[in-house]
């Protein structure tokens, strides 16, 4: 009987407003039975991190003002790329490439300055070790927007980690499923040190909303929003388009007031799900850009929402550096 409660408590969820008390077995079951059907994602980010602190902390070097576009690509194995060019505007000029590849419990990275007489990373350095798919996770990364069943496998069962159920909240007109766990249930601060989630049932199972506690004190702040994308079969899903973090915290010292912001957008059309993506893809060796043919030729391209189209800020990096994302 209980395993039956356990199978069919996610199928009442979708169709009710709120819920019962969910267990971090349920909750596991429930990610997973909304997110299976997406075994690959392929999309193009961009987005900026600045800050917006206050300006008595140091010198200059330390404000910052970046623009950034990347690509990102997972499979339900655990194998992942994040390919991202950063425009710095301070404390030092030009274009970072940063690239991180993960397959097979290995991670891959490279990372060099750009210039308009360098298009192509010499791909000296590559430095390389044991990783999974949270070793992408980068301050021009998109782990804070992308959370899908990859990021709940990874912390194992959320018991040990002092899992705790906070009841259903509304979040922009959306009844939430809100948890917190700890994130070093270990250590002896493992009951100040948290981080809080609010989760759209009923959309696929994201993360809409983070909040991380250091000491009992917020130091980050996520918000997310969805958009709906059409998908096989003339069905459609939801997924993130939009994300904002904003931090409380410099150099181990936490403020009242946030002192740094990113915000990530998926570029409109850029999503592609269940398409082949084979394991050379998932390497730092791998040519500058996506292919435009060969095995990524016969991705159908599906249209994002009106509301999310923009421009690319980073056009002209395209052009110069000769990319084709």
């Amino acid at each position: 009987m209980a395993v039956y409660y356990l199978v069919a408590l996610p199928m009442f969820l979708l169709t009710s407003t709120s819920g019962p008390e969910i267990n971090a077995a349920q909750f596991s079951q429930i990610v997973k039975e909304r997110s299976d059907f997406m075994k690959t994602v392929v999309f193009v980010y961009e987005g900026r991190t600045r800050w917006i602190g206050p300006e008595n902390l140091g010198t200059d070097s330390e404000m910052f003002d970046d623009d950034f576009q990347g690509t990102f690509l997972y499979r339900a194995d655990g194998a992942g790329l994040t390919d991202v060019f950063v425009k710095r505007k301070s404390p030092t000029a030009g274009v970072v490439r940063k690239k991180n590849a993960v397959l097979n419990g290995k991670s891959e990275e490279i990372r060099g300055l750009l210039d308009a007489k360098t298009p192509v990373d010499p791909l000296r350095n590559i430095r390389t070790g044991p990783g999974s798919i949270a070793s992408l996770n980068d301050v021009w990364g998109v782990q804070d927007l992308f959370w899908s069943a990859w990021y709940w496998r990874e912390r194992g069962d959320l018991n040990t980690r002092h899992y705790a159920f906070q009841g259903w909240e509304d979040f922009n007109g959306r009844d939430c499923l809100r948890f917190q766990y700890d994130i070093s249930p270990n250590s002896p601060r493992h009951d100040q040190d948290y981080r809080r989630f609010w989760v759209d049932i009923d959309r696929n199972a994201h993360v809409v909303r983070t909040e991380t506690y250091q000491a009992g004190k917020l130091i980050a702040r996520t918000e997310n929003t969805l958009a709906e994308y059409p998908a096989q079969n003339g069905k459609s899903t939801w997924f993130p388009a939009r994300s904002t973090t904003r931090w409380y915290i410099w150099e181990n010292k936490i403020y009242n007031d946030a002192v740094s912001e990113r915000t990530i957008d998926i570029v409109h059309g850029s999503v592609r799900t269940n398409v082949d993506l084979p394991d050379s893809l998932f390497t730092v060796r791998r040519a500058t850009a996506l292919p435009t043919v060969g095995e990524l030729s016969a991705l159908e391209q599906h249209p994002a929402p009106a509301a999310y189209d923009r421009s690319s800020k980073l056009s002209r990096l395209k052009i110069r550096f000769g990319l084709t994302l």
